[in-house]
């Protein structure tokens, strides 16, 4: 095999990757439009995590099983303030948004033990699709948007 041929087949299997996950796709659990300000905070979505799907195939920092669509959808309205999107459970979940910059983000451990967290200091206005994976198989776990006042 040619170097050309191992680059163009590594290369196509990271892209199909990739392309499994679905920005675009209905969220499962759901969709919301918020405001600076809203109210409750913080808003919270029961669901089931996981999926499968490997998230690492997403890049540095991204683990677990998520599913093709996204979990949730939050269409953002942004007043400075920062935004954190954070998953609970008594299962090891991760989390991984594809925000309104066309970036994944990704996070495993961020707000302490087993659970998830992104702050974004800066949001951008905008829909961020929202992702709760699992490490273990599929986990009831509860999704928190909340916003820093």
């Amino acid at each position: 095999m040619t170097k050309l041929t191992i680059f163009l087949t590594v290369a196509a299997t990271m892209t199909a990757s990739a392309e499994a996950q679905q920005p675009r796709f209905d969220a499962t659990y759901g969709r919301t439009t918020l405001e600076a300000g809203f109210e409750p905070n913080p808003l919270t979505v029961n669901l089931t995590a996981g999926g499968t799907v490997d998230a690492g195939d997403l890049g540095d920092g991204c683990t677990g099983l998520i599913a093709i669509a996204p979990d949730f959808r939050v269409d953002y309205r942004s007043g400075g303030a920062a935004l954190t999107i954070a998953a609970n459970s008594v299962f090891d979940t991760v989390l991984v948004v594809h925000g309104p910059d066309g970036n994944w983000h990704c996070d495993d451990d961020g707000a302490g033990g087993n659970d998830p967290q992104i702050v974004f200091d800066d949001p951008s206005e905008g829909e961020y699709a929202i992702w709760v994976g699992a490490k273990d198989g599929d986990a009831r776990a509860v999704l928190e948007v909340s916003e820093e006042r």
